[in-house]
């Protein structure tokens, strides 16, 4: 225990933050820790062992090595969890799972939560584009510029003559609003995958009974002026002794929450209260 404890100290001092371990506890399970600088890298790491074998978590390492220094958790007071729970009740914030926020953060130091704001895509779109794209068989799976507009009227008049004149046969076309680089909608499934842009409207064909044939049309995919809610993963640090809540991302700096933080999977984190080496010497695992 001791020869972990001191090589997990070396990698804290060398800037990592966060523990990926094997929480199975199989046979050589210890020699699987990896530690990382940045949450995604950890998650990344967690995805490619879990295709092998294993049921691999994420951890702060700080807690863990409190946890191996004999540190005792923080206690909190009547007092110091009533600021608390007022502090998450005053800020758009709720649970990612089933655990409340208030527990998590009495538990852990730094606590996922969710930071929820609205978007409002007039005020955030910069430029209007038509993109293209050809069936996989043919061509690429990307998106490709048809053309692009400063003004959404402009852009749609053009997006329905780029239809009507297009075969669907050949491709899909897209009108989207190119967001400023600061914003993001993660998980959005109005975004385009590979370019972060808002899907506004897109082509399909309908079947004409009179003309007997499929003819091209437009389908809304969202209301330009329709605000969108979206729920942002980050952090979280209560500090009862100034009475505050401070956030952080990935690389557990601190942050102003927005739209702008790195997307966060947390599937991986490990949300239990206790550690992964809890009952390590009872388990034989010495």
């Amino acid at each position: 225990m001791n020869s972990i404890r001191k090589d997990l100290s070396k990698e804290y001092w060398a800037g990592k933050r966060w523990l990926a371990y094997d929480n199975s506890k199989g046979p050589g399970w210890l020699t699987r820790l990896r530690c990382f600088c940045d949450y995604s890298s950890a998650v990344a790491h967690c995805k490619t062992q879990k295709e092998r074998n294993g049921v691999f978590r994420i951890r702060v390492l700080a807690e863990v090595l409190a946890g191996l220094n004999n540190f005792r958790p923080v206690e909190y007071t009547e007092t110091e969890r009533r600021i608390l729970a007022e502090l998450i009740n005053n800020r758009p914030v709720s649970p990612y799972n089933y655990i409340p926020i208030e527990i998590g953060l009495c538990w852990h130091k730094y606590f996922p939560l969710l930071w929820n704001s609205v978007l409002h895509p007039l005020l955030i779109v910069k430029k209007y584009r038509v993109l293209a794209r050809y069936h996989e068989a043919q061509y690429s799976k990307r998106f490709q510029i048809v053309d692009s507009f400063d003004d959404l009227d402009c852009a749609l008049l053009a997006f329905m003559g780029i239809v009507r004149r297009s075969s669907l046969v050949d491709q899909k076309l897209v009108l989207v609003g190119q967001c400023n680089n600061e914003v993001s909608v993660p998980g959005s499934p109005k975004m385009l995958p590979e370019n972060g842009n808002l899907v506004f409207y897109k082509s399909k064909a309908v079947w004409s009974a009179e003309g007997e044939n499929w003819e091209p049309c437009i389908e809304q995919v969202h209301d330009p002026a329709q605000p969108i809610p979206t729920h942002t993963p980050l952090f979280a640090c209560y500090n009862k002794y100034q009475g505050i809540i401070h956030f952080y991302d990935g690389g557990l700096k601190r942050i102003r929450p927005s739209n702008s933080a790195e997307p966060l999977d947390l599937s991986f984190f490990d949300f239990g209260r206790r550690g992964p080496f809890v009952n390590f010497e009872e388990n034989g695992n010495r």
